[in-house]
């Protein structure tokens, strides 16, 4: 018997990801969408979840989801090489820069800076209304590079900065 699942990604990269690995199995039947918080609880909400053994997304979308519905959540977490991988994509950039996300990326960056030695302004977002003023608050500091999941890299592009999204490995 297949394990069914229903994956709710932030963005179409991680979507694909699941696609992928699903298609080496013979034991998963993965249905599959990119959405992003509200419009990735707004996925789960049409779906008939009585198809499904479990869901499984990532942050902030995965947070919501949960407090959702009943049937299990898996939330897929960022490592430390992902944070590490945009870090040092951000280096190359001469300006300030700063990572800005839910919980589940800014505790692997305190962690990672800490060992690394390394000063980097992080930002820990509570809510998705937080992202707007954070970021604005970020630019008027001199801040033109954030580093973030999905709704901070939206809200920087939206005010002009540059964004590295900040993106699941394998």
């Amino acid at each position: 018997m297949k394990t069914r699942i229903l994956a709710v990604a932030p963005y179409e990269g991680m979507c694909e990801l699941l696609k992928s690995i699903a298609a080496r199995r013979d034991d998963i039947e993965l249905n599959a969408f990119v959405g992003n918080l509200d419009e990735g609880l707004r996925i789960v909400s049409e779906e008939d979840l009585s198809n499904y053994d479990v869901i499984i997304s990532r942050g902030g979308t995965g947070n919501l989801i949960a407090r959702s519905t009943a049937i299990p959540v898996v939330k897929t977490s960022i490592s430390v090489f992902d944070i590490l991988r945009a870090i040092k994509t951000a280096e190359s950039y001469a300006d300030k820069f700063a990572i800005v996300g839910f919980e589940n990326i800014t505790e692997y960056a305190h962690v990672l800076c800490e060992l690394l030695n390394q000063r980097i302004r992080i930002v820990t977002l509570r809510e998705e209304t937080d992202a707007a003023s954070v970021l604005s608050q970020l630019k008027s500091e001199g801040y033109s590079l954030v580093l973030g999941d999905m709704i901070s890299s939206l809200h920087a592009r939206q005010l002009g900065m540059n964004s590295i999204l900040i993106t699941s490995g394998a």
